[in-house]
């Protein structure tokens, strides 16, 4: 029975059959053999026993744990890092976007300003060059027809209507001082009104040869129907503003004016309400030749502002020692285009001055041959000699030209002390004027 249940055969199963004392041993020494494998189990067991190798795993894990936490929390902070970047990216990118859109917009907002302000410059550069039409004001007497001022200035009879049509009566005649208006875009010598008394035998033709006037002129002034005229009848006539001629009498320091022609207004120049702007008719005739040559010259150029000429009848004229025959003429310097509107003469000075221009107007004026003297102080006479040596001017010219830098030289433009805003122009004597002295 013991040897099936007993290991290592039949030596054992000998002892135990030996009596009660082997028995008791075995016992003792199956129960030590049974405690000694439950407390010391053999490599065996343990290496077979799945726990300790469960155990082991968990010995192992926090390390593990730490590695793959770190390796996770790398992958989830380069995932935030990209999702961050890829915010901050957007960010930025719209940041940037609204900043560039701001800059563009700046910039189309600055563009669109500074088209702006250019148009608006633009426009008021428009504004401030574009000048009012010049125009003449004609104050109505009795029995004044608009035939009478179409004739007078040189206008038709429908412009007049047309540029007074507002004041103008539909039917009748004009009633006495209406004001009426004559545009114009050049200098008119307006015709003197005079009354001439028929002859025997004078005839319409013969009355319009000795008024210098047309046949038809005569008929429409005088609204005559027919050609036929009657001794004693009283017509109108329109004489020339150089008819009766003028005369200039004496020195032009000690000297007087006859029948003195008024220089008219005019597109081109200014004398503002100057009462004494008479000269004679050939001081009148080379004025509106040279400002109407400066005019095409510049067209956008600055108005001339003309000073006294003479009294109607010549003879002293306060301030000036000169000025009383009809032979003389303040002219103002011109003056750059940033300090105009000039409307009355300034100080003229290398920084303000216009040489260009200034030059330009004495010299159409010596041009005629008919300027004897030229007054103009020795400062101003400098700022023109340099400029004019800038230009190439022979030396020859400017010596003739300028008593600069020579004091005391034979030459027409002379310094006079005072003409730092105007040059004081002289003409000599008029042909046929046999009282006049140079």
């Amino acid at each position: 029975m013991l040897d099936g249940l007993i290991p290592c055969g039949g030596r054992w199963a000998r002892l135990l059959s030996g009596g009660p004392v082997p028995v008791i041993l075995f016992a003792a020494f199956l129960s030590v053999l049974l405690c000694g494998v439950a407390i010391n189990p053999s490599p065996v067991f343990a290496q077979e026993r799945p726990p300790e190798l469960k155990f082991e795993s968990l010995d192992k894990a926090p390390e593990d744990d730490k590695k793959d936490d770190k390796k996770d929390d790398k992958k989830d902070d380069k995932k935030d890092d990209k999702k961050d970047d890829k915010k901050s990216d957007k960010k930025s990118d719209k940041k940037s976007d609204k900043k560039s859109d701001k800059k563009s917009d700046k910039k189309s907002d600055k563009k669109s300003d500074k088209k702006s302000d250019k148009q608006d410059s633009k426009s008021k550069k428009k504004i401030k060059e574009k000048k009012e039409p010049f125009f003449y004001t004609y104050k109505t007497e009795e029995g004044d027809t608009l035939e009478l001022v179409s004739v007078m200035y040189g206008a038709k009879v429908k412009s007049l209507k047309r540029w007074n049509r507002k004041i103008l009566p539909r039917r009748g005649p004009i009633p006495p001082g209406t004001e009426l208006k004559i545009y114009s875009n050049k200098s008119v010598r307006i015709k003197r009104k005079a009354t001439y008394e028929v002859k025997k035998g004078d005839t319409l033709s013969r009355v319009a040869k000795k008024a210098k006037m047309s046949v038809s002129q005569v008929k429409s002034v005088n609204g005559l129907k027919s050609s036929r005229l009657k001794p004693g009848q009283v017509l109108i006539i329109l004489t020339s503003s150089t008819w009766p001629p003028s005369e200039s009498v004496g020195t032009c320091s000690n000297g007087k004016l006859i029948n003195g022609e008024k220089l008219p207004a005019g597109p081109g120049y200014s004398y503002r309400n100057r009462p004494n702007v008479y000269g004679t008719n050939e001081t009148v005739t080379l004025l509106l030749q040279t400002f109407e040559k400066f005019r095409k010259k510049y067209p956008k150029g600055p108005n001339i502002v003309v000073g006294n000429l003479s009294r109607a009848e010549g003879g002293h004229l306060a301030p000036h020692k000169s000025h009383q025959s009809g032979r003389d003429v303040d002219l103002g310097y011109i003056i750059k285009d940033e300090y105009q509107p000039v409307t009355h003469m300034i100080n003229a000075s290398e920084r303000n001055m216009d040489c260009e221009k200034t030059w330009f107007l004495m010299d159409s004026l010596i041009k005629t041959g008919r300027v004897k003297y030229m007054f103009v102080d020795y400062e101003v006479q400098r700022v023109l000699y340099e400029y004019l040596e800038s230009k190439k001017y022979s030396k020859k010219l400017l010596k003739k030209y300028f008593q600069y830098p020579n004091r005391g030289s034979d030459a027409l433009i002379k310094h006079v002390a005072g003409h730092v805003h105007h040059v004081h122009l002289r003409f000599v004597c008029p042909k046929g004027d046999k009282e006049c002295r140079d």
